[in-house]
């Protein structure tokens, strides 16, 4: 069961559980109960901690934070003008002629 498919009560099951007084083995036990990984269960309880429980009970986005091969706004900007140019003079417009 991946991070994403994580139930909410589950998650909250999960925020609420205190390491503070568990025996040894108990995160190991909670996981194979509830059919979940380890690393899914701190991964929910850092999430948690970090942004808070409320952020925790849904899942993360999968979206990147950046995208480095996108092409900067004046560049699209550049591309558009040359192909209206290219359409105004009557001439194929396409990709292989900007090339």
């Amino acid at each position: 069961m991946g991070i994403r498919e994580v139930p909410v009560r589950l998650r909250q099951a999960i925020i609420d559980f205190s390491l503070d007084d568990a025996p040894r083995g108990a995160v190991s036990r909670f996981c194979q109960e509830h059919q979940i990984s380890r690393s899914v269960f701190y991964k929910i309880r850092s999430q948690a901690q970090r942004d808070g429980a409320a952020q925790a009970l849904s899942p993360m986005s999968r979206r990147p934070r950046s995208s480095p091969a996108r092409i900067s706004q004046l560049t699209e900007q550049l591309v558009v003008q040359i192909r209206q140019d290219f359409d105004r003079a009557g001439w194929d417009a396409g990709p292989s002629r900007l090339s």
